[in-house]
């Protein structure tokens, strides 16, 4: 997953966030582990990867997807007071 500051544009958020790493510690602090990261040698982009095994029933998957939208919301005020 790609977070951004505008969906339209594709802008990023600011670098100083570090929104691949809170994202990853909201969804951990719920018990669900996500991979998080940077392009450009870490200095821009905020993406996350989300692994799970080839096994999973549907309903681990709607855990999952509850989950992140959990971690999301946990953050977006974070992420609006800097924009």
């Amino acid at each position: 997953f790609d977070v951004v500051a505008d969906r339209t544009t594709g802008r990023a958020l600011p670098s100083e966030l570090n929104a691949h790493l809170d994202l990853t510690q909201e969804a951990f602090d719920r018990g669900l582990i996500i991979y998080s990261r940077r392009v450009m040698n870490g200095a821009r982009g905020d993406h996350f990867l989300v692994t799970p095994p080839l096994t999973i029933s549907n309903g681990q998957v709607d855990e999952i997807v509850e989950v992140l939208r959990a971690a999301l919301k946990a953050f977006a005020p974070r992420a609006l007071a800097v924009m």
